[in-house]
């Protein structure tokens, strides 16, 4: 996380590799695919020569990758339950399911280009295809308020305030689950 901070504030993004780009900034695979750079197999060239060599905008791509969303998430101790939960929402949910497909596309094809590497994810696109039907499966069950239930049973076993309610706590979201 800090690298991904460091990444996206430094001035010299030009000299950091499309594959290191790549790893440390969400959302960067998807500016590559748009204009056609090899992060992959072609990762170890840098952005400049990348730009360079695909005759592309080098300011550009770097004002598109610096304006990537990478909000900090809060301490979860110091939020109350609606503030815990619209930030479990918006700064996980909503981002995993919007990046769980092109997730799932990159597991598929370096599952498929790489299929004979020792090495090789193998399953990791089913793995992620399963994740989010489950996290569908959440997002759906958020809006009928379960998350927020949870939130609350949640902070109040972590709170300190309520030290002798743990269980309790634990107990109310396992009932909750059944539900």
């Amino acid at each position: 996380m800090q690298q991904d901070h460091q990444l996206a504030q430094s001035n010299d993004l030009e000299t950091w590799t499309l594959g290191q780009i790549a790893v440390a900034l969400p959302g960067a695979t998807a500016v590559f695919r748009a204009v056609g750079l090899d992060y992959c197999c072609g990762g170890q060239v840098t952005l400049r020569d990348a730009a360079a060599a695909n005759a592309l905008d080098l300011d550009k791509l770097i004002v598109e990758l610096r304006t990537l969303d990478h909000k900090s998430v809060l301490s979860p101790a110091n939020l109350d339950t609606k503030t815990l939960t619209e930030t479990i929402v918006t700064h996980f949910h909503r981002v995993h399911s919007k990046e769980m497909p092109e997730l799932i596309q990159l597991a598929e094809r370096v599952e498929a280009v790489h299929k004979d590497h020792p090495a090789v994810p193998t399953g990791l696109a089913a793995l992620l295809q399963q994740m989010l039907g489950e996290l569908t499966m959440a997002e759906h069950q958020e809006h009928g308020g379960h998350l927020e239930i949870k939130a609350r049973c949640l902070q109040r076993s972590t709170n300190p305030s309520h030290a002798g309610t743990k269980h309790a706590a634990s107990a109310d979201v396992a009932r909750y689950d059944d539900a």
